[in-house]
């Protein structure tokens, strides 16, 4: 049996999710939501913010994986983010026994086959496919569907 914790880190919205994989190969959802930073925090804040969560969500589920996506843009935004995920990385690294994992979302979205050209029909398609494999709520944000598939991808590709 294997536990992946996967983060989506977003400027605004940070999606996670947990997920199962069992010794049959079945894969089960186990916990998923996300964390808005639209509440006038600094970046310290939002970055303690994410640290709580991905210590939580390791410690809750005894996860052995942790799978964070990789920005690829160079902006202020993303400036934050490639912050985020260095403390992220220092993080897990501090944690027994459990591994990280890196991957950029277009990767993750063609290995499913749900890529398009742009953004916006990429995420419709991601949600639809998550949606169609998972009981889950379709007016999320679709960082927490883009987690979830981010953990898929981490146990079919990685494990």
């Amino acid at each position: 049996m294997s536990i992946i914790v996967s983060i989506d880190p977003g400027t605004t919205i940070c999606g996670y999710a947990a997920l199962e994989l069992d010794d049959e190969g079945n894969i089960t959802l186990l916990d998923s939501g996300y964390i808005q930073f639209d509440d006038g925090g600094g970046l310290l804040q939002r970055l303690n913010r994410l640290y709580n969560t991905l210590i939580d969500l390791v410690s809750r589920h005894s996860a052995n994986y942790v799978m964070i996506e990789k920005t690829f843009k160079v902006d202020r935004g993303s400036l934050a983010l490639a912050v985020a995920i260095k403390i992220l990385r220092e993080v897990v690294d501090i944690l027994d026994d459990v591994e990280l994992f890196q991957e950029n979302a277009m990767r993750v979205r063609k290995h499913f086959g749900v890529g398009a050209r742009t953004s916006e029909v990429a995420k419709e398609k991601v949600k639809q496919f998550v949606l169609k494999n998972f009981d889950l709520d379709d007016d999320l944000p679709n960082d927490v569907y883009d987690a979830i598939l981010l953990g898929w991808y981490a146990i079919d590709a990685k494990l």
